[in-house]
């Protein structure tokens, strides 16, 4: 019996407006399924540690804690991004990728 894998998409080829969503395990709970459009491509976001990341893509996909490290796919169901962060200046959650 073989391991299912995730088969890699081609994120260049994100347009903003396209359909994505997030795999996580968001507050502990198990496999969980959020679905949202891409809002951005190419933002940049500082890490924890002061690093900046560049190329990040900005979703409405609704990401809580625990879902960094989960697959952001197409509608093909082919990873696209890695669910990193959650970012508010305003009260407005936004997801990274």
């Amino acid at each position: 019996m073989s391991t299912p894998t995730a088969r890699f998409g081609d994120s260049e080829s994100l347009r903003v407006g396209q359909l994505c969503v997030a795999l996580g395990n968001p507050l502990g709970f198990q496999s969980t399924v959020t679905a949202g459009v891409v809002s951005a491509l190419g933002r940049s976001l500082r890490g924890q540690s002061g690093r900046m990341i560049d190329g990040v893509i900005q979703s409405d996909v609704a990401l809580n804690p625990g879902n960094s490290g989960g697959p952001m796919v197409n509608l093909q169901g082919h990873v696209v991004g890695i669910n990193s962060a959650i970012a508010s200046t305003t009260g407005v959650y936004q997801g990274y990728g």
